[in-house]
């Protein structure tokens, strides 16, 4: 069981995912990706949708969680290839994500795709601010008979303020895409149809 399947989370905001990530010109498709075992490989497409070329470069991070903040450390474990490519305007690129461990999966595995875009000698000689893009693609590796996701709910109180908090108790991460609570000291958890596997 891996960290995210113990992690006590404090939900603070609900996001909800699209199905292609956007920033500026460059459009990655999809937002998330799932490789289950005994698979060691999946793809995303990357697209320039603007009208400059563009170069990126594409990274891939071990990724757990520290609280309530993210921990990135380099790994060897799962890569990405090609990891710097060049798009003129309107091309689209497929990029593979690959397992190189060969040790069997027991737990999921998170990591973290970055895909960034360098910025051009072109850019780099205009006057101003030079904002270039930068995308986080989750990527988890899941073990064939990984446990169903099960999450138990309960109310804190800390320095005057209330917490809801939910404890994953399953093997692979959830989504909480809608919650519901009532007023008062009674709450309603969020039925299966509020919940989304990432």
């Amino acid at each position: 069981m891996n960290l995210f399947a113990t992690l006590i989370t404090t939900i603070a905001l609900s996001l909800s995912a699209v199905g292609m990530a956007q920033a500026q010109s460059l459009r990655v498709a999809p937002t998330s990706v799932e490789i289950i075992a005994p698979g060691a490989t999946a793809t995303i497409t990357v697209r320039n949708v603007g009208r400059q070329p563009m170069t990126i470069q594409s990274r891939v991070f071990a990724w757990s969680s520290g609280g309530a903040t993210d921990v990135l450390a380099n790994t060897r474990d799962v890569v990405i290839s090609p990891p710097i490519t060049q798009l003129a305007p309107g091309s689209v690129q497929t990029l593979r994500i690959v397992r190189t461990s060969k040790k069997p999966i027991r737990s999921e595995e998170s990591y973290r795709l970055f895909v960034d875009e360098l910025p051009t000698k072109a850019r780099k000689g205009q006057s101003g601010v030079d904002f270039v893009t930068r995308l986080r693609i989750p990527v988890f590796l899941t073990p064939q008979n990984a446990v169903a996701k099960s999450l138990q709910w309960r109310v804190r109180s800390s320095g005057g303020r209330s917490y809801l908090e939910a404890q994953n108790t399953g093997d692979v991460r959830v989504r909480i895409s809608d919650l519901q609570v009532t007023a008062g000291s009674r709450y309603s958890s969020p039925t299966r149809d509020w919940l989304d596997t990432f």
